[in-house]
């Protein structure tokens, strides 16, 4: 017979709404007197709690996109007032918040980058090439892409010939 397992309702409820409002799940599990692991080890034995999970972090991810834009919006410590009545920029506010709206977008770009990353930008140059970030494709996709490409070179010089009547 093995340990008791510390997996109960109010845990699991925890840490669903621990992660729907952004907490990562190390710091929901630290104050459940859990680990991480043992959380991911439930998840992979239970279809539903892995879903509950991946359903709570898609919140908690729109939940610190919105808090992101929170930050960037509020405008109430950008300027300082000195004795005089004299504002001036308070540049070292402004820069933190700008670190910690960046700081929440690079993790949410990692985190889920379908919805938050970067989409990677094709564009084609005069010599029909296409040039992308970095593109890394497999023998049979080059084929395919080889071959795609071949029938719009042929679609394109059959609407630029004469018609043969």
């Amino acid at each position: 017979m093995g340990r008791p397992t510390k997996r109960n309702d109010k845990v699991v409820t925890a840490i669903l709404g621990g992660l729907s409002i952004g907490t990562p799940l190390t710091v929901i599990c630290r104050e459940q007197g859990i680990t991480d692991v043992i959380v991911r080890n439930w998840a992979e034995t239970d279809a539903a709690l892995s879903f509950a999970i991946a359903s709570a972090r898609r919140l908690g991810f729109d939940a610190i996109a919105a808090e992101a834009l929170a930050i960037a919006d509020d405008r109430e410590n950008d300027t300082l007032t000195d004795k005089n009545g004299n504002e001036s920029c308070n540049k070292e506010w402004i820069l933190r918040a700008k670190l910690r709206v960046e700081t929440r977008l690079k993790l949410l770009a990692k985190w889920d980058p379908k919805r938050y990353g970067d989409k990677p930008e094709i564009i084609v140059n005069n010599n029909n090439t296409a040039a992308a970030g970095s593109v890394n494709l497999g023998k049979q996709q080059e084929e395919q892409l080889a071959q795609l490409v071949e029938m719009a070179r042929a679609s394109a010089k059959k609407q630029h010939d004469p018609i043969d009547v």
